[in-house]
């Protein structure tokens, strides 16, 4: 894998949305969005979770070669919402229904950057028929918090078309969850290398904690990830490398 290539075909890019940029040692940095977009190549061995920016204060997108490559479509698709905007749908003008597994994960696979997952319950929105947003929850598990036992899900999936944004889709998919199935906390994480998660924070939710860099395999004719724990012995072409891990965080009900 040539890595200048990624470096190259992602600027080439970015210069089509004419929104001016600045290259910086660390990235590339949007000035009126205060949006730095940093490139991470699969060759890049050493990279650990200690970049200098705050995202809190910059809003950071950390993009690997191997995401451009594997889920370009997509990946383009975000950055142009991220840096054009989206056009926005109200959540009330949305109906909304629980659907299948087989629409969840055509559509996660579609607009999620890990693609499905394992869950229980779905419900989407739908916008003129058109299915525009999807939240996915697993069954309930029961752990102890402090003192109390807790009936606890975890908020798996969440995604929308990424040309749009549906303000209060995130809220209206959580309450149809939330009365329908009465757990005494949800909990979710947020994907550092996109997000420090603000939409959980307006929805009420909790940081508790962090997940740790996760270490990948990844093979580079494919560009398909290993977990390094479950292939402690890489195929001699396998490149590793560090992702960010996530956020976690917590909403609590009662009942």
């Amino acid at each position: 894998m040539n890595s200048p290539n990624f470096y190259e075909n992602l600027t080439s890019f970015l210069e089509t949305l004419a929104s001016p940029f600045i290259t910086t040692p660390d990235g590339l940095f949007f000035l009126e969005k205060q949006l730095l977009i940093v490139p991470l190549y699969i060759n890049n061995h050493d990279f650990k979770n200690n970049f200098p920016y705050q995202q809190d204060k910059v809003r950071t997108i950390f993009l690997w070669e191997d995401v451009w490559i594997r889920k370009n479509r997509l990946v383009q698709m975000r950055l142009t919402g991220e840096i054009k905007g989206r056009s926005p749908i109200f959540a009330r003008n949305c109906t909304l229904k629980t659907v299948t597994k087989q629409e969840a994960d055509l559509f996660f696979e579609d607009n999620h950057l890990l693609g499905s997952a394992n869950a229980l319950y779905r419900y989407a929105l739908f916008h003129d028929e058109v299915m525009v947003a999807v939240g996915a929850f697993s069954s309930m598990r029961i752990i102890q918090r402090g003192t109390k036992l807790c009936r606890s899900a975890e908020w798996v999936r969440y995604a929308t078309l990424p040309h749009i944004t549906v303000t209060g889709g995130m809220g209206k998919v959580l309450c149809a969850f939330v009365a329908e199935h009465h757990p005494d906390d949800v909990m979710s994480y947020a994907d550092k290398e996109w997000s420090v998660g603000a939409s959980y924070t307006k929805l009420g939710f909790e940081r508790v904690g962090e997940t740790p860099v996760q270490a990948y395999w990844i093979d580079p004719d494919t560009m398909v990830r290993y977990p390094q724990k479950r292939h402690p012995i890489p195929l001699p072409h396998w490149s590793l490398v560090h992702g960010m891990g996530s956020y976690k965080y917590v909403k609590t009900f009662y009942f």
